[in-house]
């Protein structure tokens, strides 16, 4: 662009100047012509030549370096914005790479893909089929799939899709044919079964006991995301190393030949089908290096190129330069414009000059007055010698509003303070000069007075000039008033203000800045600059955003380290802007705000997010674990049966169902941390349940615990879990506050509440539970707080504990107080509803059980399990089919249904991956037969459906693991439900 700019600028000012020349020539000619003054006087004519003419080259050539410098900077411009556009679309394709790479690299070692490929029988191809869709969910991929060794594709998470890969032969692929040699492979194409561009990546499963090549796992991942970052910028394109179009902003280039360059093969091209349609009419006539100009659409474009983490593949991305041409344009204009203003002005001035000689020469004393008449200026003339104001404009008289004839000065004049001013004789300018006071009709107006010597009607005067200033006094004071507002209110805000002058040091700081900082307003007096109010690794940094808001013109936002005199550190963040005072920068002010308790904040969401994917975690160990708990304690029970009653054999047994149980609590607690519904409440003992916990808390520690109950203990309907958990967080609150050792007593007594008592409970019968210890009690600050979650006073305490405690006891519909006095301990009181129902006695008793019969169906996605409540309920005297997920639970239950021989009994899983869980399978049987039997079970115990299970279908529940006996009581509560009610 530098030699076409050259040559316009050189053409266009060579004809500007020629033309200035010569109308300006012409122009003092005339003037000169007609001029009558002497010409000696008025021969200007050399000089405004020379002038004119100096002054159009230096316009010129500060018109060209503009120019160039505006075009310099648009180019540098257009070329940031290129590069920033090319690396967001770069990282944006591939980031999307890069997870489908990172999953292909991980699927690969998947063994039961190697199991598929060595032996495809259908349950090996079925588990295929899981960890295919497991990845595709993980990965968010548009589709996962196996091909064997020939390319045919045995597996793939589209396998029920009208488009499914399955069955099809894909070894003319390029992936595969890479795949299948040992290496990964990337690459884009258009789908052959699906028509559909995408991103594929596939990777060799290898036999890791002979090295061979079993097969190639594929991830397909959509572009759709890709077309949307496309769509959005214009003139950008994804092609490989053929120069063949596979994205576009424009979809109807892809496809197209972009440009023919050396490795285009148009033959090459026709036979692949990886770009859907080809068009080999090239977008570019040539093909260009990166950073270059290319012509496009009968204009200049930029030609960006940048290579992507795929082999062969780049991104191109075509800049317009058509802003260029405007600002060509503009420094043309602006050039222009200004050799016309040097042209106007200097015939002003020159004709100014003219008008001024005239005058010299030619203007009479009618002229003078009619000047100093209507001169808008107030003018007044005073003599030197005697005071008196000798002449005075109509401004002046209608100023003063009275006759001027034989007054003095001294009697209109008054100082500054209001009285009359003494002017000693004889005048002088010096003398009249100033700011004075004017009264006049009542008013007093403040007035500015000039003078300067002027000789008039013979006699040495000088000539005053009087200007109103009223308006000016009254703004300063509005100012100041202003000022003081401002102070007023700065001192008034939560948060600190401050203004930093050009020296780079505190001028202001309101009282909320001092007390933050530890400053008076003393030591601001340009001693204290940002720098030292900031750690010392912000220092440096505090200073030069202080300098870029200062030259910029622009707002701060940034965040530091702050230091108070006292040495304490803290976060801060500060706004900050520049002040200007008559279009000058005199500093810059701002709002500085403590983050002490936003980082505090963030800080506890921070750990909030990290136990809810604690929870996640946790509900599924829990139900994994309790459904491998429901096999073992199911076999146990078969064993119980088959042992007879030797008492070794019999106690070794018992032995193992209490460890199971204690791992049935394990996964409960698990279940505690993870989202769940409501409690799932049984009849318990509450003194049994207190006893046990706090003999296991309690045991190994200084401290004695003491349980106190009354003989006839109501009994409770609760979440057994949940209250020993209120029970454990109590006592070990207790032994830590006791940790010399001491006495925790727990008292249980039956309790009747006559009179609602608002924030507590409802009247009605309720256990009593208070847990007292002999510690150093909780202060009173502390007490209002203490359920709150987070909220802690240990070191290493997450505040999690008593909050728990609080949200269970609300949960079982009671209510926890708290009464602490320092020094002499606290003891927390909980109400819990006492209930009607009859206790379940518990036990490892041995099993007495009536066989019964009947049909069951049982619906379970672990096999396992399926075997073994299969052959218990075979022992019970049971006909048992079996299932494996809801869809096919529903197709046994309508066929028995149809034959007239409908299931006594259902017992359905909760929860099925990737299947039909019990929930939806219960709605649709009960659409089959409204009088089903249906049992819920789930490794999931605290699942709200879990806790109102009839609400959504189901008769009876059971929660894994089962035993035996528990097995048999729930089956035959429906089944016997007179006998069972006996």
């Amino acid at each position: 662009m530098a030699p076409l700019t050259l040559q316009y600028f050189t053409i266009t000012f060579i004809a500007l100047i020629v033309f200035i020349t010569i109308g300006f020539t012409f122009f003092l000619r005339w003037i000169f012509l007609k001029s009558t003054l002497p010409r000696g006087r008025f021969n200007l004519f050399p000089q405004a030549v020379i002038i004119t003419t100096a002054l159009s080259m230096v316009i010129m050539v500060s018109g060209y370096i503009t120019t160039e410098r505006l075009l310099e900077n648009e180019e540098g411009r257009i070329g940031r914005q290129t590069h920033l556009t090319v690396s967001m679309v770069k990282t944006l394709i591939e980031g999307s790479i890069s997870r489908i790479d990172a999953g292909a690299a991980t699927i690969a070692g998947s063994p039961w893909l190697v199991d598929a490929l060595k032996n495809p029988v259908p349950d090996n191809i079925g588990k295929a089929n899981t960890v295919l869709d497991r990845y595709r969910r993980t990965f968010g991929a548009a589709v996962v799939y196996l091909l064997d060794a020939s390319g045919l594709t045995i597996a793939s998470s589209n396998r029920d899709d009208r488009d499914s890969f399955v069955g099809n032969n894909y070894s003319f692929r390029p992936y595969f044919t890479g795949a299948v040699r040992g290496a990964p492979v990337s690459y884009f194409a258009v789908g052959v079964t699906s028509g559909k561009r995408g991103y594929y990546r596939s990777t060799p499963v290898i036999d890791s006991s002979t090295g061979s090549v079993l097969g190639v796992a594929v991830i397909k991942n959509s572009l759709c995301e890709l077309d949307s970052v496309f769509a959005s910028v214009p003139d950008a394109f994804l092609i490989d190393h053929r120069n063949m179009i596979f994205l576009a902003s424009d979809t109807l280039l892809q496809g197209r030949l972009f440009c023919v360059g050396e490795e285009t093969v148009t033959s090459e091209i026709e036979l692949k089908t990886q770009f859907g349609w080809y068009s080999l009419e090239p977008v570019l006539s040539e093909c260009a290096v990166s950073g270059s100009i290319i012509r496009y659409k009968r204009e200049n474009y930029l030609f960006v190129r940048t290579g992507l983490l795929v082999a062969d593949w780049s991104i191109v991305l075509i800049s317009s330069l058509v802003s260029l041409q405007r600002y060509y344009l503009l420094g043309l204009s602006v050039t222009v414009v200004f050799l016309l203003i040097v042209l106007v002005v200097f015939s002003l001035i020159l004709l100014h000059q003219v008008k001024v000689w005239v005058e010299s020469v030619f203007l009479s004393e009618k002229r003078f007055r009619t000047i100093f008449d209507t001169a808008p200026e107030t003018i007044v003339i005073i003599e030197t010698v005697s005071g008196i104001i000798a002449a005075a404009n109509p401004q002046a008289i209608a100023l003063v509003r009275q006759g001027i004839g034989k007054v003095t000065v001294s009697e209109v004049l008054g100082a500054d303070g209001g009285s009359s001013a003494a002017f000693t004789l004889p005048l002088t300018p010096e003398k009249v000069c100033g700011v004075f006071r004017l009264t006049a009709d009542g008013g007093v107006r403040s007035l500015s007075v000039s003078s300067a010597p002027l000789q008039y009607k013979r006699k040495k005067c000088i000539v005053s000039f009087w200007r109103d200033i009223s308006e000016i006094i009254e703004t300063q004071h509005a100012l100041a008033a202003s000022e003081r507002q401002y102070r007023e209110l700065t001192e008034l805000l939560p948060e600190g203000v401050f203004e930093v002058n050009a020296n780079g040091t505190f001028s202001y700081a309101n009282r909320r800045a001092l007390d933050m900082f530890g400053y008076t307003a003393e030591d601001l007096s340009g001693k204290v600059s940002p720098a030292d109010v900031v750690i010392a690794e912000d220092a440096t940094r505090a200073m030069s955003n202080i300098r870029r808001v200062m030259l910029e013109h622009s707002q701060g936002h940034h965040e530091y380290i702050a230091r108070n005199t006292d040495g304490k550190t803290f976060p801060v963040l500060v706004h900050s802007t520049v002040m200007l005072r008559e279009d000058t920068v005199c500093g810059i002010c701002g709002v500085v705000i403590d983050l002490t308790e936003r980082k505090r904040i963030e800080y506890e969401l921070q750990k909030t997010e990290k136990l809810e994917a604690l929870g996640i975690l946790a509900g599924g160990i829990a139900h994994d674990f309790n459904n491998l708990l429901t096999a073992i304690w199911s076999g146990f029970s078969m064993i119980r049966i088959s042992i007879g009653n030797n008492p070794e054999i019999v106690g070794v047994v018992n032995e193992m169902e209490n460890a199971i149980r204690r791992g049935k609590d394990l996964t409960a607690q698990l279940l505690t941390y993870s989202k769940g519904g409501a409690p799932v409440k049984s009849v318990t003992s509450l003194e049994t349940l207190v006893r046990e916990t706090s003999g296991f808390i309690t045991t190994g520690t200084a401290v004695k615990c003491t349980i106190d109950s009354v003989p006839d203990l109501m009994p409770v309907d609760i979440d057994g879990t949940q209250i020993s958990q209120v029970v454990q967080n109590l006592l070990i609150n207790a032994i830590e506050a006791m940790p010399s050792g001491g006495i925790v007593s727990i008292q249980l007594k039956n309790r009747t509440i006559d009179d609602a008592q608002p924030g507590t409970v409802p009247p009605g019968r309720y256990i009593e539970m208070v847990v007292a210890d002999t510690g150093s009690g909780i202060p009173q600050e502390v007490q209002t707080r203490i359920f709150d979650p987070f909220f802690t006073t240990k070191p290493e305490g997450s505040g999690l504990g008593l909050a728990t405690t609080y949200s269970i006891v609300k949960k079982h519909n009671g209510h926890i107080s708290l009464l602490s006095t320092e020094g002499k301990g606290t003891s927390f009181t909980i109400l819990l509803p006492v209930t009607e129902k009859k206790e379940i006695p518990s036990g490892s008793a041995r099993i007495t059980m009536r066989n019964g019969s009947g049909r069951i169906l049982v619906m379970d996605d672990e096999p396992t399990i399926l075997t073994v409540t299969q052959k218990l309920l075979k022992m019970m005297g049971y006909s048992v089919t079996t299932a494996c997920d809801g869809n096919e639970a529903v197709t046994r239950y309508r066929e028995q249904k149809e034959k007239g021989e409908p299931f006594d009994v259902v017992i359905l899983d909760l929860t099925v991956p990737a299947g039909l869980g019990g929930k939806e399978t219960v709605r649709r049987i009960l659409e089959i037969d409204s009088d089903a039997k249906a049992i819920v079970s789930s490794g999931y115990s605290n699942d709200p459906i879990m806790a109102d299970y009839t609400s959504f279908g189901f008769k009876a529940v059971i929660a894994k693991p089962y035993n035996m006996q528990q097995l048999h009581s729930v089956v035959q509560s429906l089944l016997y439900p007179e006998e069972t009610a006996t």
